[in-house]
Order: C-alpha cells, then structure tokens, then sequence
C-alpha cells in the first residue's frame, strides 16, 4: 500500500492558498477591473473618492503579500512534522494536499529554479529524472524520503526542505536514479558538491542589488563619506579609482585567497603606513585579490563610520610618459593627496616600473612608502622580484612580502560559477562535470600556470567550441578539446584510433627496437595505465631506469617511445649526464642561484618549460654526480620542481627515462660464464650490485615506476637489426632519389658477425655499415653517377667485409 502525506494542516500550505487566491493571474484580472471601474466612476461623478480606494487596494496586497512571506520564512520549532519544513516553491507545485505520493515529491522538487540549476549541472533534464524514477521507488513510504531530507536539510544548514534536499534524498535512496548519475558521469560523492555550488549560486542570485531598499538607504551614507575626503586631482591624472564603484561590481561570495584579504585589509584599517609586495606568479589572481581587499575595505568602514579609503590602480605609462617631469609632478601629487584624505595606491608590475624610473623617481617611490596617510599595494612576479625589487634595498625594505599561492579547489570552483552565472544568460550551461574536470585537467597538464587563471582561460576556450558546435550546453569534451589546442597534445578521452595505437604500442615498438621483449612490455603496461588514468597522481606519465650494457637499445628506445606517443621527435629531450659529473654542474641543470641579481636558468627546466609534453632522456646517469642525481628526486617523486626564486617547472607531463651501464662487469661476467638465471633473479642480483657499490641509492631506485633491464641480443637478433639497419638505408635512397639498392642475403649473417660485440654492441655494428656499404655506395655513384629508377644490387664481395 501507497504511504502518503497529508499537508493540508501545514502553515506553508495555507500560505499558498493565500497566495493563489490573491495574486493568481485571474485574480489581477478582477484588480484590474476594478481598478478601470474606479476610474470611471470618479470620471463620471468628477470625484475622486473612487480613485482613492486605488491605493488602498495596492497597500493592502502588499501588507498580505509580506504577512503570506513572513508565513513562508517564520522558523519552525524542532518537533514540527517533516512536511511543515516544505519550502514555498516546492509546496507550489505539488497537485494536492492530500495524498501527495512520492512521485508527486520528486516532481514537485525538479521544477523550481533550484531544482532546475541542478539538473543544469548534473546535465540532464526533469522528464530525464521522472522518467528513470521506477514503480519500485515510486511504491516506497514518501514519508522516509522527507525524513531523509530533513537530515539533508540540517547538514547543509538549509532553513526548509527545498528542491536541493529533496533531490539529495532521492538520488541517495533510489537505485533507479542512480543510473541518471551514471549517464551524467558524476559519482553519488560529488552531490554534495553539486548541493555546494547551487548554494553558491542562490547566493548570487539573492545578492543585494544597488537598487534594492537596503542598498538604497545606505546610499546617502555612502555619499557623504564619499564628501569627507578633498579633491587630488593630480593623482587622478595617473590612477584609476578600484574603490569607487566596488560595493556595485564586486561580492563576497567571488572572494578567493580570503585569508590573506582578512589579514591585509585589517592591517590596512589599522596602519597608516603599511605597504604590501603581493608575490605570484599569471594567474593565481593577484589583481583579484587588490579588488577583494579594495570590497573588505569599503564594507569594514562602512560598518564602522569611517571615512572611506580611495585604493588607485597606478597607470605607470601615463606616469612616465605622461608628464614632463615625471618625479616632480609624482611627488606634488603625492603630497596633495596626503591633505585631502586616504590613498592607497596600487602598482600591477613593481619590477617594471623600476626598470623604468630614473632615480629621481627611485627617490620619489622611496619617499612614498615612508609617507602617512599613503598605502602602497605593489605586485611582482617571484622572478621579475629577485632580479630587480630585492636588488633595491632601500626600496625593497620598505614592503611586507606576501605570498600569493594557486587558489584552492573551492576557491577555483567560486570563480568558476561565478563565469557559469553570466554564462547562462547568454544561453550557455555549463555541468558540474565540465567544471571538475576542468579543475582536474588544467592541474595535471598546465601545472606550470597559476590558477585559477588557467581554468578561467581554457573555460573561456571552451564555450567558443560550445557554441561553434551549436551546443547549449558545455560538457567535458568541450573542456579536453580546449586544452588539446593549449597543449598540443591530446587529453580527451580515448578515441577508438588512440585505444587502438594504445593496443598496438607494443607491435609498433618492435618495429624499430629488436628484442627486449619483457623491457618493452613493462613501459607499455605503465602508459597505459596512466593514459586511461586509473588513478589520480601527482607524478610523470611514467619514470624508468634503463639497465643494460651500451648498444642493447636503450636510447634508441627512448627515442621510438617519444615518437610513438608524443607524436614528435621534437618531443625527445635527451641529456648526457657525462656532462654534469662535478658538484658545480647542478647549476648547469636546473639553474642558478642568485649572484649579483642574475638568474642562470638551468637547461632542463628550460627545455621543459618550452615543451612539457616531452620525454626526457637522462642518458649515462651513473656518471653524474651525486648532487646532481639528488636534485632530480623532487621530479621524480612529485612531478614538479621549484627554483631558488619560487617559479614552478612541472613535469606531470613527460616521460622520464635514465639509462645506466651500471653493474655492467657483472652482467658481462654472468654472460659469459652462460650462467642459467631466470630474468627476474638476475634483475635483481644486478641492483644489489648496484646497491652495494653505492653507484644509486635505495631511495632514488624506488623513485622509478619501474626499473627495466635490457639484454644483450642473440645472433638472429642481431641479423634482424642488421636487417632492418639496410632496409632503412634502402628506403631512404628509394624515397629520395628513386634508385633501388638491394642486398644479396649472405651480406646480412655476415655484417651480424662482424659488427655486434665487444665494448660498444650494436654501434660497432652501425660504424660497420657505415664504413662498409655507405662507403661502397658513395664510391660506385661517383665513378657511375646513378638516375631516378636504376637498381643496384649489393654483393658480399663488394663489401671486403675482413
């Protein structure tokens, strides 16, 4: 049986009887015509007794209007039945007061704007939700679903059961909805910051207006202390007043790097003279965070009837340019405005505007921040600040450093929807989904960017290919086809053709590299795991340490690798470690500290900014030194790296592999001996080797996702790369000049035989090649120049292979 509920003893209830009788649509109609009447009526009789009822009327349903709001908003004590706490735009679309069933809660629920804004970002629709929702869940007690909901209701401090609790207790309890957050891709979790980011949103939406009562009172206040402060108009010659329409263009729910805005406009309501040097690198919002400081302000003195602080965006250009005499005219203005009342100026770019200044302005700055009555709010970026701001002492002493660091999940997820809010009114939806994935995405590819700069760019990105794809609402693939442009690379999800080269890495592989099966293999297994992303890290693509003797195919390796998943040979950093074998050389590799103010950026930082999709080659790592190999731990481990002046380098990106011939006399000793051991035994026989000779330590090993030996290869082995070693010279000469080179068979075992072994493998058996059939060739077309379509056949005796 049916469980049903009865509202029809609720206050809320009533109140919408009220409401429906007075201010239905028919029941303006009969206001209108009585209104029509009245005006007749004192047109006729040329009184004006009938007019004035008119008024009487219009004070009337405003008194009954806000008695009918007070019902809707009166709190309820805690013993009061579940369906009194109904909020008024569910209990208006529920069809009855008696009987209402669980289906007609649902629906009564995913009609009203809150309900709307969260299918909105769910991504799907009411008929959707109503149509999944099964006769099972339809049968159950409606009263456990408003129970649950009361339960919602006190955890997210919600004053009435509305659309957002109500849907949490449906998606919660129904397995049958469960599929909607399934096709939607959004995890039961995620409700709750689903729930979270509609909270945001009615916020905004009952955000005070500058037209509304409250504002409007406030507004002759405002004035006035406006008044108290004198004119500088000097000053405004180069600023740009933040301050002046802040309450208007700015609210707090947009606020990110709260903290630092609470303690930097407290101390600014407290001091006279403090000046800040705001330090982050594009993007982490450091202008925002002026403006939020610039509303924290003007709402504090406000609050407390103090005259209100002007904070004036500095226009550099116009202050050096736009003068004769820029320090004279800069220090009479300064001056002018300490009179006429409270000034904090604000300089965008510090290092700049120092670059810039002559001394005389130097000493002018100087004089300002020593100045009362005179804030300063200065910005730089950590770099631009170690080789400039901190070689100005004098300067430099007089401004508190405050960090500026990304913003935080929540922060970046507030400015978010604050784009989504007035996105929607240009017709554009964005989901919930499209929002974390943006989040999660940008962190993982454009580490080396501040946010939430980085997200608000690609979002921007994305709604351009939303609605050049004529879609109104903007989803995850919009947000990974954005970014695939920024990146030059792609992070959308697997396409059949990606899944198919995926698949296939192994065979394509091996099409280059000979043998080293289990070696192959085992990086191919890494990147895919990474590829399908079966876990969040804060780590590279993959890391591995290449172990095995020269010439078995470890660099050739790496290089096949870069091209095959990056798509690019460009993409292919390799460093030779022989290079960095003294203590000094670190600095070579990742950068210098500061001497005399000058930064030496180190060459693979460099390499990596310019080209984060890469993979990196540390070849001959054992022979660097062990500073060297100390400072590439933090890479390793977290995918990211800091320089002396706190700019970020991220590899979350790139490959990394190092190649070592360490435990290379072991190797060789057990090879020849013809010692039986399984691969994995002498695996790990050669680390402990490595281990006890201190060539790497434990900690650094265990760094790598996966530490992979490379063997020398067999005879047959080493004719299929001779093989391939002639095909590829043969192809060459066919693709570029249209002659056709073949090679009797018996060249093959007998350029194998001769060029593989010994100290240096398979190079001995490239510089055979070279000095045997590349040498033949070059002599035979000189003495009979070849044309586009002869063939030419290679014998063994030509070669005079010794």
């Amino acid at each position: 049986m049916l469980t049903v509920i009865d509202l029809s003893d609720t206050v809320m209830w009533k109140a919408r009887v009220f409401r429906r009788f007075l201010f239905h649509a028919a029941s303006w109609s009969v206001y209108g015509v009585l209104i029509l009447v009245a005006c007749a009526i004192s047109d006729r009789t040329g009184s004006w007794t009938a007019i004035g009822w008119i008024p009487i009327l219009g004070f009337g349903l405003l008194v009954i209007h806000l008695f009918i709001k007070k019902l809707e908003t009166a709190s309820l004590p805690s013993s009061a039945p579940d369906e009194a706490l109904l909020s008024a735009s569910v209990m208006e679309h529920l069809p009855c007061k008696r009987g209402v069933l669980a289906a007609d809660l649902l629906a009564a629920a995913v009609i009203p704007a809150r309900g709307q804004f969260i299918l909105e970002l769910l991504g799907t629709t009411a008929d959707a939700v109503l149509a999944a929702f099964d006769l099972e869940d339809a049968g159950r007690d409606c009263r456990s679903f408003l129970a649950h909901a009361r339960t919602f209701m006190t955890e997210l401090r919600e004053q009435r059961i509305d659309s957002t609790t109500i849907l949490r207790a449906f998606f919660n309890d129904c397995p049958s909805l469960r599929g909607v957050l399934n096709t939607c891709d959004v995890a039961l979790d995620d409700m709750e910051n689903v729930l979270w980011c509609e909270s945001i949103n009615e916020q905004a939406r009952k955000a005070e207006r500058g037209w509304t009562p409250a504002a409007l009172l406030r507004l002759p206040g405002s004035m006035g202390r406006s008044w108290v402060a004198g004119y500088a108009w000097k000053i405004n010659h180069f600023t740009k007043d933040i301050s002046e329409s802040i309450l208007w263009s700015q609210t707090a729910s947009s606020m990110i790097h709260r903290q630092t805005v609470d303690e930097l406009s407290d101390a600014l309501l407290l001091s006279q003279n403090k000046n800040f040097l705001l330090l982050g690198r594009d993007g982490v919002g450091k202008r925002t965070l002026i403006r939020n400081i610039a509303y924290a302000l003007r709402t504090a003195e406000m609050a407390r009837n103090l005259p209100y602080s002007r904070v004036m965006l500095v226009r550099s250009d116009e202050l050096l340019s736009g003068t004769e005499q820029p320090a004279p005219f800069f220090l009479k203005a300064l001056r002018e405005a300490q009179k006429a009342g409270r000034f904090i100026l604000v300089f965008e770019n510090l290092p700049l505007l120092l670059r810039a200044a002559t001394m005389q302005l130097h000493d002018v700055l100087h004089t300002l921040l020593q100045a009362r009555n005179l804030n300063v709010i200065a910005i730089a970026d950590p770099s631009d600040y170690h080789i400039t701001v901190k070689l100005e002492p004098a300067i430099d002493s007089l401004l508190e450093k405050v960090p500026v660091d990304d913003a935080t999940p929540k922060e970046v997820m507030t400015v978010l929807l604050s784009m989504v809010f007035r996105l929607r009114v240009h017709g554009v939806h964005v989901t919930y989904q499209a929002m974390k994935s943006l989040h999660d995405l940008c962190r993982r590819h454009l580490g080396s960017h501040g946010s939430p700069g980085r997200e608000v760019g690609i979002l921007t990105d994305a709604v351009f290919i939303a609605k050049r794809q004529g879609c109104p609402l903007l989803r995850d693939e919009h947000i990974r086809e954005a970014l695939s442009k920024k990146v030059h690379m792609n992070v959308g999800r697997l396409s059949p053709e990606e899944r198919g080269k995926l698949l296939h890495l192994t065979e394509a592989l091996h099409r280059t590299i000979v043998g080293q099966e289990d070696a192959l293999q085992s990086i191919v297994n890494t990147l895919k795991r990474s590829r399908v992303e079966l876990h969040e890290t804060k780590r590279p693509f993959g890391t591995f340490l290449f172990l095995g003797p020269t010439g078995v195919g470890k660099t050739e390796t790496a290089k096949v690798l870069a091209q095959e998943y990056f798509g690019s040979g460009a993409s292919f950093i390799r460093i030779d470690m022989n290079e960095y074998g003294t203590e000094n050389s670190v600095i070579e590799l990742i950068g210098s500290s500061e001497q005399g103010g000058n930064f030496r950026e180190g060459f693979l930082m460099k390499r990596v900014q310019d080209r984060p999709f890469s993979l990196i080659l540390l070849d001959e790592l054992e022979k660097a030194h062990p500073r060297v190999v100390n400072a590439l731990l933090q890479i390793l481990d977290e995918g990211e790296f800091t320089d002396v002046r706190g700019i970020r380098y991220d590899f979350r990106s790139t490959i990394i592999i190092a190649t070592s011939n360490a435990g290379n006399f072991f190797m060789r000793d057990v090879l020849q001996q013809k010692q039986t051991l399984d691969r994995e035994t002498f695996k790990k026989n050669l680390l402990d080797i490595i281990l006890r000779e201190k060539i790497f330590s434990p900690e650094f090993l265990n760094r790598f996702d996966d530490v992979i030996l490379f063997l020398p290869l067999s005879g047959l082995q080493v004719q299929t790369l001779t093989r391939l070693a002639l095909d590829a010279l043969s192809g060459d000469l066919l693709q570029r000049k249209g002659i056709t080179v073949t090679f009797d068979e018996d060249i093959i075992p007998a350029i194998a035989e001769r060029g593989y072994g010994g100290e240096f493998g398979a190079r001995e058996l490239r510089r055979l090649i070279q000095d045997t059939v590349e040498n033949y060739l070059a002599n035979l077309f000189l003495e009979h120049p070849a044309k586009r379509g002869d063939r030419i056949i290679v014998h063994l005796q030509d070669l005079h292979i010794g």
